[in-house]
C-alpha cells in the first residue's frame, strides 16, 4: 500500500513529456549511466557536501522556512526535495516515513538527480527545460521514482538558475493542485532571496566592486541611507556617497532608480 493519501484538482500549467519530442526523450533516457541501477546511485562524500551546504547555507534556511509553512497546508503525504544548480540534494521536508523510505533507496543529502546520475525525473527534466515541468509515474526513468508524481521547478535569480524545488506525492493524487502552489511557493522565496546578502554578493561580482562597495550597494538594495550605512560602516556620509559613485558607474546606472531596476525588477 502506498505511503501517499489523496490530492484535488487545480488548473493545467506547465511542460511534460509530451511536450517533446521522442527522440530528445530517448536521448536524455540513453544519457543515464546506470540504467539497472535499483537505487539512486550517486551521492557525495560527507567532504564535498559540506562545502555544497555551506555555499547554499542562505537558500537552505530560506528554503525550510518558506516549505515548512507549506508543508502544514497540503493534506496529503508528500515530500519537498531541495537542490543545489547542478541538481544535487540539500534540503528535504516531508513526513518521517517518506523520508525515512528515501534515504532507505539513498534518496538523501548530496544524492544527484541530474540526468546522467538518475533518469528523467522532476528534478533532471526542470534543469533541461528550466521551466516548471511535471514527471508521472512510469515517465521517470528509474523504477524507484514509478509511483511517484513530481512537480519540479527551478529558483531564479536575475537570470541565474540558484537552485530547484520538487513536490513529490503518489501516483494516487492528481498533480493539478501542486502546479500552482509550487509556483506561488518558489515566488515569495525567491523574492526574499533577492534581498538577501548572499545573492547580492553574487551579483557585484559581475562589476568588479571592491568588498567596501559590494557593501553599499547591498545597504542601497536594503534602502538604508547614507547616514545609516556610514554609521553602520563607521565611516563618513561623504565616503559612502563617494562609494556610491563608484558602485553607479561600475554598474552602469545613473540614479537610485536604475540601480533598483537592474537588481531587483
Amino acid at each position: 500500500m502506498s505511503v501517499f493519501g489523496w490530492g484535488k484538482q487545480f488548473h493545467n500549467c506547465w511542460c511534460d513529456l509530451s511536450d517533446l519530442n521522442p527522440c530528445t526523450v530517448e536521448t536524455w533516457n540513453k544519457s543515464f549511466k546506470y540504467p539497472n541501477a535499483e537505487h539512486m546511485p550517486i551521492r557525495l562524500s560527507m567532504q564535498s557536501l559540506e562545502l555544497i551546504l555551506d555555499r547554499n547555507k542562505e537558500f537552505i534556511e530560506i528554503a525550510t522556512h518558506d516549505l515548512s509553512l507549506v508543508y502544514t497546508e497540503i493534506g496529503v503525504p508528500h515530500l519537498f526535495i531541495v537542490t543545489d544548480p547542478n541538481g544535487t540534494a540539500i534540503h528535504f521536508i516531508g513526513q518521517t516515513e517518506i523520508i525515512d523510505n528515501a534515504r532507505e533507496n539513498n534518496v538523501d543529502r548530496g544524492t544527484s538527480f541530474a540526468v546522467e546520475c538518475a533518469g528523467i525525473n522532476g528534478i533532471s527534466l526542470a534543469m533541461q527545460l528550466q521551466s516548471t515541468v511535471v514527471v508521472q509515474g512510469a515517465q521517470h526513468t528509474m523504477q524507484f521514482f514509478k509511483d511517484w508524481n513530481c512537480v519540479s521547478s527551478p529558483v531564479c535569480m536575475f537570470d541565474k538558475i540558484y537552485g530547484y524545488i520538487d513536490l513529490s506525492f503518489s501516483t494516487d493524487v492528481d498533480v493539478t493542485f501542486a502546479v500552482p502552489l509550487l509556483k506561488k511557493t518558489i515566488e515569495k522565496l525567491e523574492n526574499k532571496l533577492k534581498k538577501s546578502r548572499q545573492v547580492a554578493s553574487v551579483l557585484f561580482e559581475h562589476y568588479n566592486l571592491s568588498d567596501r562597495e559590494k557593501e553599499v550597494a547591498f545597504g542601497w538594495l536594503q534602502n538604508k541611507s547614507v547616514l545609516q550605512m556610514a554609521h553602520t560602516m563607521g565611516i563618513t556620509e561623504g565616503t559612502v556617497r563617494n562609494m556610491l559613485k563608484k558602485v553607479y558607474a561600475k554598474t552602469g546606472v545613473n540614479d537610485k532608480g536604475q540601480f533598483f531596476m537592474k537588481f531587483l525588477v
